[in-house]
């Protein structure tokens, strides 16, 4: 699947019994909107039979996990047979953010956010403590201006974008005056070698990289000190299984990116 583009899925239930089974449907289920809780009817399963069933998914554009499991739910009329997870692919196109942040006063701030990729980047959440605004998306080439009140000494700004089993947040240090920022390119893949499979974190940039750190499932597993490279990579193995991967990449000028991620065993 690619984000943002339309596909057909289609799966094939089988009846292994000796007798029919009457009024079967099949069920999507995930904490993603585009699938959740869409529905198809297969009608009578004859015995030995099978039946296909299709749907009609779209991706959101925007932040993602790379694997998306979902739930496919198996029933009969209102008695539930069975269920299979299944996981999707799904190619997406990282969020290109350029960002300023403007002291305006002593007590407020102006924002500046600029898409500079070349797809919509899905929900944005802008915030310091006390106070938030939110953006349903942003097309390409969008520019928005925001003010946000300072009711306390925030020492930070948040730029958080969100999408299916992935979650990125940005964290500007607040400047005297002005300060205009690119954040670095972060990226996660799956690799090693057979029987010793790990997690890779790759990150870019311009400013030059001060460290970063790799948390699985609550649990610090690696770190590293950059001294300023501006290209860095980070390894850490990886059992198998589901796992709750968090990663944190600094520049030398305190910005910093946040990237939580679910990976999926298939």
């Amino acid at each position: 699947l690619v984000a943002g583009e339309s596909s057909v899925l289609t799966l094939e239930v089988h009846n292994p019994n000796s007798f029919p089974v009457p009024d079967t449907w099949i069920a999507l289920r995930a904490p993603a909107t585009y699938v959740q809780n869409q529905l198809v009817s297969l009608g009578t399963l004859p015995a030995g039979g099978s039946a296909k069933g299709s749907f009609e998914i779209t991706p959101p554009n925007g932040l993602s996990a790379k694997q998306h499991p979902v739930k496919v739910l198996i029933a009969s009329g209102d008695r539930h047979v069975g269920s299979q997870q299944i996981v999707l692919a799904v190619a997406n196109h990282a969020p290109l953010l350029a960002i300023e942040v403007k002291r305006l006063a002593p007590a407020e701030i102006g924002i500046r956010l600029t898409n500079r990729g070349e797809h919509p980047t899905g929900p944005v959440l802008i915030g310091v403590p006390g106070a938030t605004r939110s953006l349903e998306s942003m097309a390409p080439g969008a520019v928005e201006d925001l003010q946000l009140p300072l009711s306390a000494r925030p020492e930070e700004v948040a730029v958080t974008l969100t999408g299916p089993w992935a979650m990125r947040r940005i964290e500007i240090p607040i400047p005297e005056q002005s300060v205009s920022v690119v954040p670095p390119q972060v990226e996660l893949e799956r690799g090693g070698l057979p029987g010793m499979p790990q997690v890779r974190l790759r990150a870019v940039s311009d400013e030059g990289l001060r460290e970063g750190w790799i948390r699985m499932d609550g649990q610090k597993e690696a770190y590293v000190g950059w001294n300023g490279r501006h290209n860095g990579t980070l390894d850490s193995p990886l059992s198998a299984g589901d796992h709750d991967l968090t990663v944190k990449v600094e520049t030398n000028s305190g910005v910093s990116i946040i990237d939580a991620r679910h990976l999926t065993d298939q």
